[in-house]
């Protein structure tokens, strides 16, 4: 059995600004609160698959080809910093994304409805687009997270610019001590 997900990658200039942007998180006080998500390990994710057995990633990588021929390239752009599932009771800090052509959502729509006949079913909540900075210790204090929070929304955001979203990516996801380490079964583009 293998751990898997699909997800779209950053291109690298703009994981270079995420990267900055998670160093001036990190340097705030009170930051320890959060288990921040290493910079080669961001991604979007669009669909988790739970744990998989090994002798399923053909058909399933089969499907995810399928979806991707379904979808042109579109453009999306990441924004803002979010929390899930608020500000007051933040669990996961997040960047949101931008999806004005709706390619995001579309591909998302595609990527679940492919799955769905080999037995996944899509996920019941609505679909969020962001990108995961990092996750609440459960240790941390209302008091300390409100402290938080009131920081990072002094932090100076990038002038994140928009990128093309060209490929989607099948990952296998390894949990180690270290953190999660990620390694693609298969790489699908859009046409």
């Amino acid at each position: 059995m293998i751990r898997a997900f699909v997800a779209i990658d950053l291109p690298d200039d703009l994981g270079k600004d995420v990267q900055n942007l998670l160093a001036s998180l990190q340097d705030l006080p009170d930051s320890g609160l959060i288990r921040w998500v290493k910079p080669q390990a961001l991604h979007l994710t669009l669909a988790f698959l739970g744990n998989i057995n090994r002798d399923r990633i053909p058909e399933i990588a089969a499907s995810l080809q399928e979806a991707a021929r379904t979808c042109v390239p579109f453009e999306c752009r990441l924004t803002d910093l979010g929390a899930f599932p608020n500000w007051r009771k933040a669990r996961i800090l997040h960047l949101e994304v931008d999806d004005p052509t709706g390619g995001l959502k579309r591909i998302q729509h595609q990527v679940q409805s492919a799955l769905s006949p080999l037995g996944f079913q899509p996920d019941r909540r609505a679909f969020s687009p962001h990108l995961t900075l990092g996750r609440v210790r459960d240790r941390a204090s209302r008091n300390s997270l409100d402290e938080l929070n009131n920081r990072v929304q002094n932090v100076r955001m990038p002038d994140f610019k928009p990128w093309y979203v060209k490929e989607i990516h099948f990952v296998q996801s390894d949990l180690l001590p270290s953190g999660p380490q990620y390694s693609r079964l298969g790489s699908f583009e859009l046409d």
